[in-house]
């Protein structure tokens, strides 16, 4: 993940996986990568009613994360 990736093309690029992840388990896996430090989660920062696909979305304390990035 060179780049900030948004969460729903992250999610999809996991469907090749046997069995997919459901998206709790792909909320659950991000939420552990960043609180281990292995991901940087950033907001989405424009207005709620224009977030895509917001059920792959995460809400991390008071904001809605839509893109990671490795650190």
């Amino acid at each position: 993940m060179p780049r900030d990736c948004p969460l729903p093309e992250l999610f999809r690029s996991l469907s090749t996986l046997e069995p997919p992840p459901t998206v709790g388990q792909f909320h659950d896996a991000l939420r552990q990568l960043h609180a281990d430090g292995r991901v940087y989660l950033h907001p989405w920062t424009g207005p709620l009613y224009a977030l895509p696909e917001p059920p792959v979305a995460l809400l991390v304390g008071h904001e809605i994360a839509f893109y990671a990035s490795l650190r």
